[in-house]
Parts: structure tokens; sequence; C-alpha cells
């Protein structure tokens, strides 16, 4: 219940996976892209609003502390950077919330990384990102990633349409 979930969040708007601890990023993402899907389906935004607000406001700052991060080590001659699985979250739950405000000079950042379609990126977060740019008007880096996903996938008459890569990893996300 939303009284449950507000008495478990910490006064920064994190969750953390047990009494006591301090606030998790993994925890708090899971949390807060599960309101966003709810307000989505559900439009129970009244009785979650405050809560969610608060834990979007922790996942900002996550965010914008590891986009600092990347760009100094940029700077300092960093190659190859990315941006979390965590982040891709981020902004999945941006753009299911037409009201989620992030910072725009973060996520442009971050689309651009985005946008080179970076070859580490798990099936999971390929799939983040197609629906991520198609979000934020990037239709042809989307549709790009569409067909490198279909690139992944195979089909037979058992399994239906399935992915046969190391990149498919044995869990929900996969």
């Amino acid at each position: 219940s939303a009284s449950r979930l507000n008495s478990l969040q910490k006064a920064d708007g994190s969750w953390s996976w047990f009494a006591g601890m301090p606030g998790s990023r993994f925890v708090t993402t899971q949390i807060v892209e599960m309101l966003a899907r709810l307000q989505v389906l559900a439009e129970t935004q009244k009785e979650i609003g405050n809560i969610y607000r608060r834990g979007m406001n922790y996942l900002k700052e996550q965010v914008a502390k590891e986009v600092k991060a990347m760009k100094e080590a940029k700077k300092k001659g960093g190659k190859g950077l990315l941006p979390s699985e965590d982040a891709l979250r981020y902004l999945y739950i941006c753009s299911l919330d037409s009201d989620a405000n992030p910072d725009k000079s973060t996520v442009d950042y971050l689309i651009k990384l985005l946008e080179k379609m970076p070859s580490d990126l798990t099936i999971y977060g390929k799939a983040k990102c197609a629906l991520i740019l198609h979000h934020f008007g990037k239709e042809e880096k989307a549709k790009e990633f569409m067909q490198s996903l279909m690139e992944y996938s195979l089909v037979n008459d058992e399994m239906g349409r399935f992915f046969d890569s190391p990149k498919a990893y044995y869990s929900w996300f996969s």
C-alpha cells in the first residue's frame, strides 16, 4: 500500500534493501518504475504522487552524479563511456511520465551516448533504448535498435521468437 511504501522511504527519497541500510539506487529504480507504470495504467497518482516524486528526485540526483562522473572521466581520456542500466531505466521512467521534468542537459548527454548504439548493452538494455529514443524523438535510431534486437532473435515453431545470445542473460530482464 502507499502508506507502507511511504513508511519505508528515506528522507532523500530512496528506498533500501532492508530497514537500517542506506538507500539503494537499484531498489529505488525498481519501485519508481513500478509506480510510474501504475500511474500510467491505473491513474493512481493521488495516492502515490508524493512518494513517487520523492523517488524521482532521488533518481534524478543519482543520474546527474553519474553523468558528472562520466564527463570527468572523459576529460581524463576515458573512452567507451556508457550510461548504466539504472540510468537507462530512469530515462524509460521519464518516457512513461510526461510530468517527470528530467534535467535537459543530463538527458541530452545520455541520449547522444545512446545514439552511438553501444554494443555492450544487454537485450533488455537495447529494448529500453529503443523505447527511450522513440520517446525523445530519435525515430531512426529507435528503428536501428529494433533491427539490432531482431538480429539477435530466432524463430521456430516450437519456441516462437526467442533470443539465443550471450547478451540475453537468464533472468527476469531477458
